[in-house]
């Protein structure tokens, strides 16, 4: 497929729209996931729809200063059979240099794994029910295998239909090691933590799991989007509280140190997203549709940046220099010389920026 990327904007590092171009005049690129890789690139998880083709799960590998130099745009008449939407949410590189997407394929939660140029070694479906699984977060994990989570869907005696957080351990091939539900809602976000077991962020709770994935605690808790083990041991956690953006700091036990809300420094509707810890053992997390907030340790503001205006941030990553890199979507302030380009409605938007965020 042809690539498009548009430079668009003077900034301190860079900031670019990419689109997937392909058969049809209509397309939309919306990204969930980057990365920075081991050779100092990146790689992102892109959904790419085409108005043939449906919703597509699209890799892109760029440069350290976000040229492209490689993507792949995996279709249902690729790889899969029959249903047409495939989409990814989250990633990661592995550790023999290749990379694992999961998402939502029809019914299912699948993972896929690429080698380092994107192409596929296997693929693997897991799901309680065919009422639309889907996978919010992966991780590879000590003993090479991956922890997923996201939500599987169940029927209950009314006929009715609820999801359940949901919870996936597999080996290093994708067979399945076991899978779990935790009660109504739904997983965001799952990690390997340094004392064994995993943490897992839920639309109502904070989980702790064994390495088996029997609880180990579970505290109630505003719906966590992002959770990550800090330094010194603990939790960061990022909160969706009616009002704003909220931070909590949890100890390794799951009991809560402070919650910070920050209504009057983010003036507008907000709600966290992705969080990140830094280098000085401060606190990043994305804010609004196109916004990055950071605080202390402590949780106390800092400062934050927003970004164009039309953008749509979904997901923070940091960089060995020290800074961070955005992805999620953005509409086309730029137009180069293609009629499929100027038709489509929207673009992949990814930023770098600096330490404090220019």
């Amino acid at each position: 497929c042809l690539l498009i990327t548009v430079n668009c904007f003077s900034q301190t590092t860079f900031q670019r729209f990419i689109n997937l171009e392909g058969s049809s005049v209509y397309y939309n690129d919306n990204a969930y996931f980057s990365q920075q890789t081991t050779d100092g690139g990146y790689f992102i998880v892109d959904h790419s729809q085409n108005q043939a083709l449906g919703w597509g799960l699209g890799i892109i590998k760029t440069d350290s200063l976000g040229i492209v130099k490689w993507a792949k745009r995996f279709d249902h008449q690729d790889i899969f059979i029959g249903y047409r939407d495939i989409m990814g949410f989250s990633a990661q590189q592995t550790e023999d240099g290749g990379y694992v997407i999961t998402g939502n394929y029809f019914a299912s939660i699948f993972l896929l794994k690429t080698d380092s140029v994107g192409k596929m070694q296997w693929m693997k479906t897991y799901g309680e029910s065919n009422l639309a699984d889907i996978s919010f977060s992966v991780r590879q994990t000590s003993d090479l295998g991956y922890i997923i989570t996201g939500y599987a869907h169940h029927i209950g005696i009314s006929g009715t239909t609820a999801p359940s957080i949901y919870v996936v351990k597999t080996a290093a091939d994708g067979s399945l090691e076991w899978s779990k539900t935790y009660g109504p809602g739904m997983g965001y976000s799952v990690r390997e933590v340094s004392s064994g077991g995993y943490i897992v962020g839920c639309s109502s709770k904070l989980i702790k799991l064994f390495s088996n994935g029997d609880i180990e605690w579970s505290k109630e808790m505003p719906t966590v989007l992002s959770v990550r083990e800090i330094n010194g041991g603990g939790y960061i956690a990022s909160t969706g509280l009616q009002g704003g953006c909220a931070l909590a700091k949890l100890d390794p036990s799951g009991n809560l140190i402070w919650l910070k809300k920050y209504p009057t420094v983010v003036p507008f509707p907000s709600f966290g997203g992705h969080v990140e810890q830094t280098r000085d053992n401060g606190v990043v997390v994305n804010v609004n549709s196109h916004a990055l907030m950071k605080a202390d340790e402590n949780g106390n503001f800092l400062w934050l940046r927003t970004y164009k205006t039309g953008t749509l941030i979904r997901h923070i990553g940091l960089t060995t220099d020290g800074g961070f890199t955005m992805v999620g979507q953005g509409q086309n302030y730029c137009q180069p010389d293609s009629k499929k380009y100027l038709n489509s409605s929207s673009s992949l938007y990814f930023i770098k920026t600096d330490s404090l965020g220019r």
